[in-house]
């Protein structure tokens, strides 16, 4: 069953201790550019165990922050298996864990590509406090 991983990034305002959609005209809707990747759905958020039991989590889901942005909100509200993380913690993460994923050995990177690769190190260049920056996402079934 294939289902779309709806992921925002947001940004604290220190002056006003807010937090506000990230926007980029590059994107659809200010939607971070993410393929159908239900593994690394299971790394950010601990979705379907039973088939990803193999991989780690870097948090199991926390459902929506009460602090989110309302245009975020307005997107995410109505799916399933949503949560957030902090830059810190994705930066936290043990990205290169060696891990037998559908019969292969590869690391949690290699899984998360197309988020490691370019998601990542765009929230880096959004603010070098890293408890300021987070995604924000859910599944879209």
């Amino acid at each position: 069953m294939g289902a779309d991983i709806w992921m925002f990034i947001e940004h604290k305002n220190p002056a006003t201790n807010k937090w506000n959609l990230v926007k980029n005209s590059k994107w659809s809707h200010n939607m971070v550019p993410i393929d159908r990747n239900n593994g690394l759905f299971h790394i950010l958020c601990g979705y379907n165990k039973n088939d990803f039991n193999e991989l780690s989590v870097i948090c199991e889901c926390k459902g929506l922050p009460l602090d989110i942005d309302k245009e975020t909100a307005f997107w995410l509200e109505d799916l399933a298996f949503t949560s957030y993380l902090s830059l810190d913690e994705i930066q936290n993460f043990d990205w290169d864990k060696e891990v037998y994923y559908f019969e292969e050995d590869c690391k949690h990177s290699e899984i998360a590509c197309e988020f490691y690769n370019e998601t990542i190190p765009y929230m880096l260049s959004v603010d070098t406090n890293y408890q300021n920056v987070r995604i924000v996402f859910g599944l879209s079934l």
